[in-house]
């Protein structure tokens, strides 16, 4: 069929089935708001709740609602006679609009007023409507309840079968078999859902009655250990005497197994039986002389019929289970009066199966007029055969795209899509990619349209679409391609003289390191770039972990979104060990097992000190047991959270790699836990069991499961190419799409003239036509792979990187295995006339593997024939050696500030927990800082060099904070000190020079500035750093000041009145903009550093400050500046103000005068040898402190609490 252009404007909507291919970026919500309007105003739909529009996914209604609201407002007001806001980019509204009658223009007007009652639905909640609106039709009950999850009723049904088969005292030797081959309710389970909403479905080979297959397995078991009674002895000698057998004892031991069968312990010889059973004679004892006569012994054929019997036996379980659980779960559901989401089809599909179908499908077409099914090629054949029924004569317009049908896992399928094509009156395409740079749109046009058959199927193909997003959109300006690949060559290791494939590891090694290195230059080399902008592809989950390591590496944040569930996160195995050790606290095994876990990060030797400790042991043994306790009376959750503050989780989990993903996966499984135990009424013991069958589950579909996102914003998205559907991003890495389809299966669904058949026919069971089902799975998955490429290198709008070269093993995976390898090496393969696709398939990837040495070539020319250019980046596989750091910038005009909360005076509580950081931010117009006060005059006045090159930003201010709260001024070369910095240089990544702007050797850097702070004597204090004794020095002290209630601008009018220099003049103006709005409560901070000295208290606080590149810019001018704009001088004097209160609350009439020293702030990147630069002295007057003391603290007698460490 012939496939035109569709205009939404001019199209005629005819009556009948038409298909609208909408391929990537073309507008597809955009065309079916314009076809609503159009229905509505060429009359095709009297009412907008008369036209049906269908989805596939919650979030796609609430989104189709919001732009079909918004069209349908903008055609009223174009109905009006109201000017659209941009009427160039409006006119094919003005044009759909043209002419309109006054008529047409009511119901218009009438469905935006009643645009409530549109019926925009996912397809089940649409079969829903139908079964309950159409009831006596269709034959639904009435107080159905719709059930999101049916596990427990399933899992019921299934173990009440298992035990009714195998736990009967008959059915002993029955349940042995079962225990020995594996044979598992679960998957039985699993095999029944993935089977149960399928239409036309086959088993095959065809099942055996189960009692047939029974009496076969007895028959075949008797005739094998007749001949084994007969000839042990002498099938014993003739392995002894097989020379050359490496395994020959473990051949006899089973031997010797096979001899305990007649008499009655059958577990072992039964299992050695049906392994001996699983392949030819000749694989166990090889194809010498000796060994000839031992494999042709009829005992070795008895086991291969043992085999076969036991895979028909369970083969005709499978069949019977099938049966049983289609009859009992109707027979369940319909006495709970209940349905699942797939009865909904099911229900709907069999009462358009029934005699009463005539009035349920004519009840129907009289409600709508028209329907719309979006995502189309997600639809599988019994949601296609209810639509086919239910709109037949009804325009009835699918929109969808092919080459996206991905979702196979789910029960999508692309044949139902092809033979809604071949059936369809029109079929229509959208030309135009309102999503991708031109060049982009050219280069993947030219590796799809250049290729022959790129997506394998028939009735599949490539339809080339024009770019209509301009060049000047895109916020890339590094000049570089819009395609890219990294090419992996065949290499000769340093050892070798062949050439050699890369292994699939150190692919996953290597790729994320260069994918950071690329992240960070791209950040670093377009402006306008942030770190949301990009995302990275991934086909499964596992590879999100390394990934997110290499971006952190480089400084980069990311986020793993909609991922893995997270009771399959080493987390939830962890927290099952602690709970497990709070449940045996005198077992210090188990204790000692929890304590390794990362959660509570005991190392191993602290770990074996406890152990020899017998005190400690008992002490620890004690506090699970007071944990188990704890979990008994108040829950769980309390019990955890007791224990994590015993063992500082949160903060050491938040200190290393990862910790916040780590962090927010247990928070999560903590919520899980308690939800449970509370909705069912779980004792400890049976959460615990709860926790692990969780464990052990594959549930799909269940979102309260799914890990959750630890943070997104400014970051890296991180997510597989299935989430990516429907999602667009600037920047775009695709690093695994070489990965080939894996191995085959021991069952299979294949689809053969016009059915499906689920197939069994491997292992004991195979057979020739076994064999090609499995060979056409392989040829659809590959076709299923195709699509996932396209929809991976589709969602980039200005850049996209891929990987390609020769990778992996060459039997199952790999990139010999791969769609990439179809794409660029298969271009001209062509199908032979009546070819099956598993033939045309498998002849194509024989001649890929053939083709490997002519792999780059071939590469090379593709990208010279493709008319725009397309990026080769050549790899090798040693790591890079060079890490560059990514440090963002903190130009306040690229940072969005938060907007002040303006309301009248005593609408909020005024009671909170206040900091200097919330006071300025309530009133005062303040530069932009980066964390811990980093914040940067950012004037480029000359080129860095030394301390001046230094990383700026928030993880270089960290490290230096880190270093200092640590470090001993007093001998600053001493080896603690250079092992700390080289620690804390190392852990940020900040080791290396690459990472910083400038040259210099940053552990060097760094032990000079301490010899200079240590040494250096500050002018206005009379002693240097170095002087202090260790003792009297408290880093982080932190102090909490109780508040009375009134507004901050107070401070304003006392700071004014006790002035004493211009600069306090000054800035006591600029704190009139301190807000009015009432504070009570605590006022909180953390000092850097407090210290006494010759008997006065001294606030000191280390600024990583950038203010630029030569030594001037940190003298006292510029320092001024900085304490000014970022309001540090109000910091200092509420540091002060705290000291004052903690000294006062102690010795009430302290001399202030002589016990307070005053504040030091110390710019680091300007301490010079002399003193004259880097160290800002302020020192406020005691009266200023009192007055202050007075109208913020009151002379209640409130203590500061102060912690000192």
């Amino acid at each position: 069929m012939t496939v035109q252009n569709f205009d939404a404007v001019a199209t005629p909507i005819s009556t009948g089935m038409m298909l609208l291919e909408a391929s990537a970026g073309t507008g597809k919500t955009f065309t079916i708001t314009r076809v609503v309007l159009r229905l509505l105003l060429e009359g095709k739909a009297s009412r907008l709740d008369r036209v049906l529009i269908v989805t596939f996914t919650k979030a796609a209604t609430e989104e189709l609602s919001l732009r079909i609201r918004a069209t349908l407002r903008q055609a009223v007001d174009l109905l009006d006679g109201k000017p659209l806001a941009d009427a160039n980019k409006d006119a094919d509204l003005q044009r759909i609009c043209a002419g309109a009658s006054a008529e047409a223009a009511d119901r218009v007007r009438q469905a935006l007023h009643d645009f409530d009652q549109a019926q925009i639905l996912t397809l089940h909640s649409f079969c829903k409507s139908v079964l309950e609106d159409q009831a006596f039709e269709s034959g639904m009950p009435f107080g159905v309840e719709l059930l999101s999850d049916v596990r427990p009723q399933v899992e019921e049904l299934a173990f009440d079968f298992w035990r009714r088969r195998f736990q009967g005292e008959e059915d002993a030797p029955l349940g042995r078999l079962a225990a020995i081959a594996n044979w598992s309710c679960t998957d039985l389970v699993e095999d029944w859902r993935r089977v149960r909403s399928r239409a036309a479905l086959r088993l095959a080979p065809e099942p055996m009655a189960f009692a047939e297959a029974l009496a076969g397995w007895n028959q075949a078991v008797a005739s094998c250990t007749s001949l084994l009674d007969e000839a042990f002895f002498a099938l014993f000698a003739a392995v002894k005497g097989v020379q050359n057998l490496q395994k020959a004892g473990g051949k006899a031991l089973h031997l010797r197994r096979l001899r305990d069968l007649p008499a009655g312990a059958g577990s072992l010889g039964l299992a050695s039986i049906l392994l001996f059973g699983s392949k030819p004679p000749e694989e166990w004892f090889g194809k010498s002389k000796p060994a000839k006569p031992l494999c042709a012994h009829p005992f070795f054929a008895a086991c291969g019929d043992c085999a076969r019997a036991a895979a028909l036996l369970e083969h005709a379980l499978r069949a019977e289970f099938f049966a049983a659980m289609d009859r009992g779960y109707r027979e369940s559901m319909r006495a709970q009066a209940s349905l699942g989401f797939d009865d909904l089809l099911l229900n709907l599909r069999e009462a358009l199966n029934s005699e009463a179908s005539d009035s349920l499908i004519r009840a129907v077409r009289a409600r709508f007029d028209a329907a719309l099914i979006d995502e189309f090629q997600d639809t599988d054949p019994v949601q296609f055969e209810i639509l086919q029924k239910l709109f037949a004569g009804k325009p009835m317009l699918l929109i969808g795209d092919p080459k996206q049908s991905i979702y196979g896992f789910r029960g999508a399928d692309i044949f139902a899509y092809l033979q809604a094509k071949e059936l369809a009156s029109e079929a229509f395409g959208l030309g135009g990619n309102w999503r991708s740079h031109p060049r982009l749109v050219a280069a993947l046009g030219h590796l799809f349209g250049g290729h022959l058959r790129p997506f394998l199927l028939r009735g599949l193909d490539f339809v080339p679409v024009q770019a209509m997003k301009p060049a000047s959109d895109c916020l890339l300006t590094d000049g570089r391609p819009e395609l890219c690949m990294f090419w992996l060559p065949r290499y000769v290791p340093d050892d070798k003289d062949k050439l050699r494939a890369w292994s699939k590891g150190q692919v996953r090694q290597r790729i994320p390191e260069e994918i950071a290195a690329e992240c960070a230059r791209l950040l670093r080399e377009n402006p306008h770039l942030r770190p949301k902008d990009l995302a990275i592809l991934i086909r499964s989950n596992s590879e999100a972990a390394p990934m997110q390591a290499a971006l952190q590496a480089h400084g980069i944040p990311s986020v793993l979104s909609r991922a893995a569930d997270v009771f399959h996160s080493e987390e939830a195995w962890e927290l099952e060990l602690l709970l497990r050790a709070m449940l045996s606290p005198m077992r210090l095994g188990s204790v000692g097992l929890a304590l390794s876990t990362r959660i509570l990060g005991w190392e191993a030797a602290a770990l074996a000190e406890l152990l020899k400790d017998e005190d400690g042991s008992l002490a620890m043994m004690q506090s699970f047991a007071e944990r188990e306790q704890e979990w008994r009376e108040h829950g769980v959750f309390y019990a955890c959270e007791e224990l994590f503050e015993a063992h500082v989780v949160r903060a050491r989990l938040l200190s290393r790699p990862l910790g916040e993903r780590s962090l927010t996966n247990l928070v999560h499984l903590m919520e899980l836990l308690h939800s449970a135990e509370r909705s069912e009424e779980l004792s400890p013991e049976a959460l615990l069991d709860w926790l692990a069958r969780q464990r052990s589950e594959h549930p799909r579909g269940d979102e309260s499961r799914e890990l959750r996102l630890e943070r997104d914003d400014e970051a890296v998205q991180i997510l597989t190419v299935h989430a990516s559907k429907g999602l667009e991003y600037e920047v775009l890495f695709c690093p695994s799409l070489w990965d080939g389809v894996d191995r085959d299966k021991e069952s299979v669904l294949v689809h053969e003239d016009e059915e499906l058949i689920y197939d069994f026919a491997s292992g004991p069971l195979a057979s020739e036509e076994g064999a090609r089902r499995r060979r056409r799975a392989r040829a659809e998955r590959l076709a299923e792979d195709m699509r996932l490429v396209y929809v991976a290198l589709t969602r980039a709008k200005s850049r996209c990187y891929l990987c390609w070269g020769v990778i992996g093993g060459k039997q199952h995976g790999g990139s010999e295995n791969s769609a990439l390898g179809w794409l660029f090496h298969l271009r001209d393969h062509q199908p032979h006339a009546g070819e099956s696709l598993e033939d045309y398939v498998e002849r194509g990837m024989a001649s890929l593997k053939e083709g490997v040495p002519n792999w780059e070539n071939e590469v090379k020319a593709l990208i010279e024939g493709a008319g725009v250019e397309i990026g080769l980046e050549t790899l090798d596989p040693e790591p890079r050696r060079e890490r560059e750091i990514w440090c963002p910038e903190t130009s306040s005009s690229d940072q969005l500030k938060a907007r002040t909360l303006s309301l009248a005076k005593g609408q909020l509580d005024c009671w909170r927990i206040a900091s200097f950081s919330s006071l300025t931010a309530s009133g005062l117009d303040e530069a932009e800082e980066t964390l811990d006060h980093d914040a940067e005059l950012l004037i480029e006045d000359a080129p860095a060099e030394g301390i001046f090159a230094f990383a700026r930003g928030a993880r270089p201010g960290t490290v230096l904070h880190a270093i200092l709260e640590r470090a001993d001024l007093r001998e600053p070369r001493s080896p603690q000190n250079l092992a700390l910095v080289a620690a804390e240089l190392e852990a940020a990544g900040l080791d290396r020079p690459g990472a910083h702007r400038g040259p210099l050797d940053p552990a060097e850097t760094l032990m000079c500035l301490l010899e200079r702070l240590g040494s250096t004597q500050i002018p206005a204090l009379g002693f240097a750093l170095g002087d202090l004794a260790p003792e009297r020095c408290f880093a982080e002290w932190q102090f909490w000041l109780p508040l009375r209630p009134g507004a901050p601008r107070r401070i304003a009018a006392i700071y004014q009145e006790y002035a004493r220099s211009e600069l306090e003049r000054r800035y006591g103006q600029r704190l009139q903009q301190l807000s009015e709005q009432e504070l009570g409560g605590f006022l909180t901070g953390f000092v850097d550093l407090l210290f006494e000295h010759e008997g006065r208290m001294y606030v000191l606080d280390w600024k990583s400050n950038w203010l630029g590149n030569r030594p001037e810019a940190y003298g006292q001018a510029g320092m001024e500046q900085a304490m000014r704009e970022h309001d540090y001088l109000l910091q200092s004097l509420l540091y002060q103000l705290a000291v004052a209160r903690h000294l006062r609350t102690r010795v009430p009439d302290l001399d202030l005068e002589q016990a307070l020293g005053g504040s030091c702030y110390v710019y680091l990147r300007g301490v010079d040898a002399g003193g004259q630069r880097g160290f800002f002295y302020e020192r406020a007057a005691p009266e200023l402190l009192l007055a202050l003391e007075d109208e913020l603290l009151g002379k209640a007698g409130a203590r500061v609490i102060g912690v000192m460490s």
